[in-house]
């Protein structure tokens, strides 16, 4: 288990600090992150100040906001909503859905009012639940670096594993996002650019009316994108629909409703 007792050499880096901000999504990761380093500044004297931050994107689901409110809640943490200036959809529409070479959703909908937030903070630092076994490219990373948007982030979990995540949630009883009990990976972005198709099909059932949004925003891109991508190649939400569905949201002649011409309805 990687929460030992012991002192982090991370946690040096508070002495002179005023302010500590959690990047918080509701994810495993984060959850664990906001925890484990709540318990390690509890101990500290002078003790800064803890916040977490959570984006809301503008296309996540309801419940992605109500969980984070209700997990800091319970971990007594302070918890500070951010949201883009322009909205997923409002932007969408303009430029077009993300695309694995044209992921404008990050910078736009995450990165930016996280940017705004700190421009007004003085004297703090960001802690993020970013792992090394997460992927080849940030098994690389150290555990803190320069942020040129946030200024200084540490990566307090960041030698831990999914066993160890999951254990010490469960090891202190706190909740995990339902997301993950209904098959999603999360729940905070659906722009489509790393979504499974099996997740949208889950979305479908789950939250008919805001996939329908979805599938109405790809029905209005006149390009012919498709919303999503499965295994590197486009995905079109609209394949999901029975006849029924298509009649009542492609009723209009688009790029996408032609493309399913020549699929057989279920």
């Amino acid at each position: 288990m990687k929460a030992e007792t012991k002192r982090p050499e991370w946690i040096a880096l508070l002495n002179e600090i005023q302010n500590v901000y959690v990047l918080f999504s509701g994810g495993k990761d984060s959850c664990a992150t906001l925890v484990y380093s709540k318990d390690l500044i509890d101990k500290l004297e002078p003790r800064p100040s803890l916040v977490a931050l959570h984006v809301d994107t503008t296309v996540s689901l309801p419940r992605s906001e109500d969980f984070a409110a209700q997990f800091c809640k319970e971990v007594k943490v302070p918890l500070v909503t951010l949201r883009p200036k322009v909205d997923y959809f409002t932007l969408a529409e303009k430029w077009g859905v993300p695309r694995p070479r044209a992921r404008w959703c990050c910078y736009h909908l995450k990165i930016e009012p996280l940017k705004d937030y700190f421009k007004r903070c003085s004297n703090y630092i960001v802690l993020d639940g970013i792992r090394r076994k997460e992927s080849r490219k940030r098994s690389m990373y150290p555990i803190t670096y320069q942020h040129p948007h946030f200024g200084l982030v540490v990566h307090p979990i960041i030698d831990w594993t999914q066993e160890d995540v999951e254990a010490y949630l469960k090891s202190l009883k706190l909740p995990f996002n339902p997301a993950y009990e209904l098959g999603f990976s999360s729940w905070e972005c659906w722009c489509g650019v790393f979504k499974r198709k099996s997740e949208f099909q889950r979305l479908k059932e789950v939250d008919p009316e805001f996939f329908a949004k979805l599938v109405k925003l790809e029905k209005s891109l006149r390009s012919g994108y498709a919303y999503a991508y499965f295994n590197g190649k486009p995905f079109y939400l609209c394949e999901l629909l029975n006849n029924e569905e298509r009649q009542a949201l492609l009723n209009e002649d688009t790029p996408q409703v032609r493309a399913l011409t020549s699929v057989a309805s279920p």
